[in-house]
């Protein structure tokens, strides 16, 4: 991983603190944090632990569960009909989030470089920093929690296809940061 740092145990407590910390911009810039890894890695975790109120949340996983709730299904169930609209809502709010000059926090798998560039595009004069998961060490035991079977499934097939279609995040995509959390 040339271009990017990959932090230890010990030194990813003060990556999290430093980001906890962050008012969402650097030298005057904007800051765009883009999350990525497959399901079940911690990326969710991670924002939910670590990103305030200061940040555009953008995530279609929380539209999903959002209005899948509200029609009492599960995520599972209304993903299918739910994905297309929740990517078109969250484009939207990242170009309201670019338009106010707001720091964001991108949650979604971005496995390709080809997702993370049509992304990367809208961020113009921000600061982009890329947080890669890796697949932990205890996936199927995530995959199995109790609150994930009950609201929301993807199947090991599933898993298994995005671990091969992972593309690794380089500093030639336009990311002026990247840093790549092992495997817990």
């Amino acid at each position: 991983m040339s271009s990017a740092n990959a932090v230890s145990k010990s030194d990813s407590q003060l990556v999290y603190l430093r980001h906890a910390l962050a008012k969402g911009n650097h030298e005057g810039m904007p800051v765009l944090y883009m999350l990525v890894g497959i399901p079940c890695s911690g990326k969710t975790t991670f924002r939910h632990n670590y990103f305030g109120r200061q940040f555009v949340h953008l995530s279609t996983d929380d539209i999903i569960e959002s209005v899948a709730d509200l029609h009492n299904k599960s995520y599972t169930e209304f993903f299918p009909l739910a994905i297309d609209p929740a990517q078109k809502l969250v484009e939207n709010l990242a170009k309201k989030a670019v338009e106010q000059q707001k720091p964001v926090i991108w949650d979604q798998t971005n496995l390709s470089a080809k997702s993370r560039a049509r992304k990367l595009e809208m961020f113009l004069g921000y600061y982009k920093v890329a947080y890669v998961f890796s697949v932990p060490k205890n996936l199927e035991a995530r995959l199995n929690e109790p609150h994930r079977r009950a609201n929301k499934f993807i199947s090991r097939d599933i898993i298994d296809r995005m671990i091969v279609s992972f593309e690794e995040v380089t500093k030639e995509e336009g990311f002026d940061e990247i840093t790549v959390f092992p495997p817990d």
